[in-house]
């Protein structure tokens, strides 16, 4: 009698754990899903390509293309022969480097070369999809790996420009370029850990939450050691100037929450800029930029080339 009590209790807590893993399964197939539609392909914008296209004349470009793991991407190069500098352009999540055209063109008119380039599964760079929150590190890294073997860009003084997506990586870059002369940072968040919890709380409240943990998880299988690279450790290791520009009313990023800009306590470089700045439209992310803060980007790419005792 007391056997067969035991036998039923082990068949009960059997059921059970097998209904727990299908459910656990269920979540992970359900957040993959989630995964993989926040990473899709970032197909190019026919409108913002038009606009570009009306000022190639003026603005001629060399194309070029390097591997960042699997994937060939497809960069340009503007302003070549400008003298100054050359700026290296990481876009934001969901866009490309036409996207950032005002950017390109001012700098040209200022002096600068300018490289731009897609990411991985971004416009007109090879990839299935984004990948992940760290891919534009790993995208960042290959660039500047083929400025390295470009005698004519290498020659130049380095500065790195980013939006989001892309302004974490000119930070977090920091951690293993030593030949970077200033860095502009815009909406850059400090770790992906924090971006991607902040993106979840933000969007979609306690689900987001719980679901977490197997974004993480499946993010962190993607992406090894390089998955939760802080932008902090690199701004500190160098010392060189670094511009954080932030949206008071970014509703992507917050910048209370994820923002670089929230953890000025944890930066000891002593040559950091920071701007909080009121959004000109509606989204206080990607509606920052003007005349006025072009010029003051500028302006600080110029001093950091012309002083060497920053390093």
């Amino acid at each position: 009698m007391m056997e067969a009590g035991r036998t039923k209790k082990r068949k009960r807590l059997i059921i059970i754990a097998l209904i727990l893993l299908i459910l656990f399964v269920c979540a992970c197939a359900v957040a993959k899903i989630g995964y993989d539609i926040c990473f899709q392909r970032a197909d190019i914008d026919e409108n913002s390509m038009s606009l570009r296209n009306a000022d190639l004349p003026r603005y001629p470009r060399l194309p070029i293309s390097f591997m960042s793991g699997n994937n060939k991407l497809q960069g340009y190069i503007y302003g070549e022969g400008n003298e100054k500098g050359l700026v290296v352009i990481s876009h934001g999540l969901g866009a490309g480097s036409v996207n950032y055209f005002t950017e390109t063109r001012y700098f040209v008119d200022n002096g600068w070369s300018v490289f731009v380039f897609d990411n991985t599964g971004s416009h007109e760079s090879e990839g299935k999809n984004t990948r992940g929150i760290s891919q534009s590190l790993l995208d960042l890294r290959a660039a500047l790996n083929y400025i390295d073997q470009d005698e004519n860009l290498n020659a130049l003084p380095l500065v790195l420009y980013g939006h989001s997506w892309g302004g974490y990586a000119v930070t977090a870059i920091l951690n293993e370029r030593d030949n970077v002369r200033a860095v502009v940072s815009i909406a850059g968040f400090s770790t992906p850990s924090k971006a991607m919890y902040d993106f979840a709380e933000n969007r979609t409240g306690i689900w987001g939450v719980m679901a977490f943990p197997l974004f993480w998880g499946y993010h962190n299988i993607l992406f090894g050691g390089n998955a939760n690279i802080s932008a902090l450790d690199g701004i500190n290791k160098t010392g060189i100037p670094v511009m954080i520009i932030h949206g008071a009313q970014d509703n992507v990023l917050r910048y209370d929450v994820s923002g670089i800009i929230s953890h000025q306590a944890q930066i000891t470089n002593p040559n950091i800029v920071y701007i909080l700045r009121e959004a000109n439209g509606s989204s206080g992310h990607a509606d920052l930029l003007d005349e006025e803060l072009l010029a003051a980007i500028n302006s600080f790419f110029d001093s950091a080339i012309e002083h060497d005792n920053y390093w």
